[in-house]
């Protein structure tokens, strides 16, 4: 078996640890202040209560060298989960390819005569 195949249970395996990196990559970039909102209702009287500290996205830069540690071992590990699940849809494309039409498939480059 092609080493890019997967099990059921491996893409599953996969798929639910690439939903929780995801989460987590996006809780490290969600704003301390205002929770990933951009807004702070109690101060809706400043600036129509826009978050200072991330602009009004929501998002920050992971700071602490712990999260930016956390952060880039995250990347990584969500790189190699898209690199083998991608590996394995290209194998499963590849499986479920066309086959060639043998009535007007040309085999005569493939046969050479034969020399006595």
């Amino acid at each position: 078996m092609d080493d890019a195949m997967m099990t059921w249970d491996e893409i599953e395996t996969a798929q639910a640890r690439r939903r929780e990196v995801r989460l987590t990559l996006a809780d490290l970039y969600k704003c301390g202040n205002c929770g990933g909102t951009g807004h702070i209702a109690q101060f809706s009287h400043v600036s129509g209560g826009s978050c200072f500290k991330c602009s009004g996205s929501g998002r920050t830069q992971p700071r602490a060298k712990r999260d930016l540690a956390v952060f880039r071992a995250l990347e990584t590990e969500l790189f190699d989960l898209e690199a083998s699940l991608g590996a394995h849809n290209a194998a499963v494309d590849a499986l479920n390819a066309p086959l060639p039409d043998l009535d007007t498939l040309d085999l005569s480059a493939l046969l050479t005569p034969v020399s006595d």
